[in-house]
């Protein structure tokens, strides 16, 4: 048991301010601990460590916990607490601060967390903030609480800061550049301007209250910032203009109801009452083509598909002409090099161009394809990451919060699970490769996200058990301490999983239950999934739940894609819950054939899902564009 001596400062940056008790806005904690083992001898090097802050000094669960790898130095460590878990506690009651070191029992006695002099309590309501006092803030070092505030003075940069917390009074955003705004709650008046998301990013900004100052969301908000999927609710006079198809817009309370700024669009108003089906497009039917399928958005909004031809043995790439990708699409063929392709997935680098990996079967090994453009179409740069085992498959890409790809793979030869940390946006060097799990064969059919403490979680099939496991990692590299945790193993489960993180930062994942035939979700109730992961049949009986994928839809809840074996049939779920264990639609949305293996699933600008699939009875490559939130033919509100 290791003995653990902290020294705490509490107090919250706001531009050398802190933030009220009365007001509850996220904030950091500056903690400095001191670490010995059990001979009494200072702790040195690399430690996994779980902090949580309890309301009472004994027993009781956690209102806050952050897993943090920390770097120890003759047993002094230094950390801000609420870095990477945000931390919205009012601190107006007595809170107590747990420490776990690795897999050691929580320290005792828990200690009680206090303030240094005056701190908490400073007044900002008449702060005015210039472009200097905010140059390199993050969001811990902007977070306001009900107070009025002047922000008539935002005219400098704010890459990578986020505003967030409460506001009252006047607001005039006049120029924020690449910034990331997330839940405004306005009490009150605000000015809105034109100029406002001038390169800026709406990320689940939540519009609520009372106010009735949201008189500006011109054609030039929507057009050169992104809303999605920021809502509104209330009764606002809002007007979006310059819409090629209606002038102007005004939109009552029950428009605004629930609605997405994305599905504010004038043209989206003016046409939502007419009923409509869904919209199926064969994209690719050159050869036999469709196979391995992956979807994601692009920068302009406009859907990318990458996936196998089976007739050349090759990679291409789809770049939709539109959203619903039913015209003016460009196809790509990007890798030719024997047989390469299978296991394609796909996502969107920082530059905003596309990135793949999938497998070349010829020689077994993992590849990356970096785009030179947004279509793929020149300059890409493609890199095989060369191993001496057979290595590559059920490939899963994402973006890790430095802005590089990691990727979640299946090493044949030792039926490993392995990890690929890329060390440049292309891949192409520098690169550091994990073996993530070798206990049994176990790594197909995984699937892998960012957690919301910025660290990848990836589920996978054990095949040995026949179970669905996780992996959770601790680091960025996954290079050390990564904890994995099987969290089904009722019959032969596991297979096409595919994960997601919900609204509440904990994953979901959608997989297929072998032994019943069903379609199953599992819901963490935590970061690792390790206690009381709900463990849901959405679909049964029959065939069901092969080739899954998921993701949240704009409301906030699942949305899963998956086959119907016993019709051959793309059918989707749109869960009623985060866990989809009640109140789910399930639609049928391709039955024209053997349509639905390889699925891939994303959620469109317009706030409706997009689905690429392999039609095998024709074997082309298909997309199918949701009419509605429910995906239902010709449904409509009254």
């Amino acid at each position: 048991m290791r003995r653990i001596f902290s020294y705490l400062y509490l107090f919250v940056v706001i531009s050398l301010l802190i933030c009220p008790v009365q007001g509850i806005a996220s904030h950091t904690i500056n903690y400095q601990g001191f670490i010995t083992g059990s001979s009494g001898t200072p702790l040195n090097g690399q430690f996994n460590l779980t902090f949580s802050i309890y309301n009472i000094e004994i027993g009781g669960s956690a209102l806050w916990t952050s897993a943090r790898s920390i770097d120890i130095e003759n047993g002094v460590y230094s950390i801000e607490l609420g870095e990477l878990v945000p931390l919205s506690l009012a601190f107006d009651e007595p809170y107590w601060l747990g420490i776990t070191v690795e897999t050691d029992d929580e320290m005792e006695p828990r200690q009680r967390l206090t303030s240094i002099g005056n701190a908490i309590r400073a007044d900002v309501s008449a702060h005015a903030l210039s472009s200097d006092t905010l140059d390199g803030l993050d969001s811990a070092d902007f977070s306001l609480s009900n107070h009025a505030h002047d922000m008539s003075e935002l005219t400098g940069t704010l890459s990578d800061s986020q505003l967030s917390g409460s506001y009252s009074g006047p607001l005039s955003f006049t120029d924020i550049t690449s910034a990331t705004i997330s839940s405004i709650n306005i009490n009150g008046t605000a000015d809105l301007s034109s100029a406002m998301l001038r390169g800026g990013v709406f990320t689940n900004g939540n519009f609520s209250g009372t106010g009735a100052g949201l008189t500006d969301l011109s054609a030039a908000n929507i057009t050169h910032g992104t809303l999605d999927p920021a809502r509104l609710s209330g009764t606002y006079p809002i007007s979006i203009s310059g819409n090629s198809s209606t002038s102007s817009v005004s939109l009552d309370s029950k428009m605004l109801e629930g609605k997405t700024l994305a599905e504010l669009d004038a043209r989206y108003v003016v046409a939502s009452q007419i009923p409509r089906t869904n919209l199926i497009t064969t994209v690719d039917s050159d050869g036999s083509v469709g196979q391995y399928t992956s979807i994601t958005i692009g920068t302009d909004g406009l859907p990318v598909v990458s996936y196998f031809a089976i007739s050349g043995s090759d990679l291409k790439v789809l770049k939709c002409g539109n959203i619903s990708c039913n015209s003016d699409n460009i196809v790509t063929t990007i890798d030719q090099d024997s047989v390469v392709g299978q296991y394609s997935s796909i996502t969107i680098g920082t530059d905003g161009l596309p990135v793949i990996s999938y497998y070349d079967a010829t020689n077994g090994d993992l590849k990356i394809a970096k785009c030179g453009d947004p279509v793929c179409s020149k300059n890409n740069t493609i890199t095989g990451i060369p191993s001496v085992d057979t290595e590559g498959s059920y490939s899963s890409i994402s973006i890790g919060t430095d802005g590089l790809p990691v990727v979640s793979y299946y090493e044949e030869t030792s039926r490993d699970l392995k990890f690929l940390k890329c060390g440049n946006p292309a891949c192409s060097a520098n690169n550091l490769i994990t073996t993530i799990d070798s206990i049994g064969f176990v790594g197909k059919h995984s699937s892998i996200s960012i957690g919301a403490d910025g660290y990848p979680v990836i589920a996978y099939y054990d095949e040995s058990n026949r179970d669905l496991k996780v992996a959770k990692c601790m680091n960025a590299a996954c290079s050390f301490g990564t904890k994995l945790i099987t969290i089904d193993s009722e019959g032969f489960v596991g297979k096409y999983s595919s994960i997601t993180i919900g609204p509440d930062g904990l994953p979901i994942i959608s997989y297929f239950d072998e032994s019943n035939r069903d379609l199953k979700t599992a819901k963490c109730a935590d970061f690792y999934c390790s206690v009381n992961t709900a463990l849901v049949i959405v679909d049964s009986p029959g065939f069901l739940g092969e080739h899954t994928s998921i993701t949240i839809g704009f409301h906030g809840l699942p949305v899963i894609s998956y086959y119907d074996s016993s019709n051959q049939h793309l059918k989707a779920v749109k869960c009623g819950n985060a866990s989809c264990s009640s109140g789910n639609t399930i639609i049928t949305l391709d039955d024209s054939g053997s349509c639905g293996q390889f699925g891939s699933l994303t959620m469109g600008m317009d706030g409706l899902p997009v689905f690429s699939y392999f039609d095998a009875k024709n074997e082309n490559l298909k997309i199918a564009k949701c009419a509605n939130t429910f995906c239902l033919n010709n449904w409509t509100r009254r």
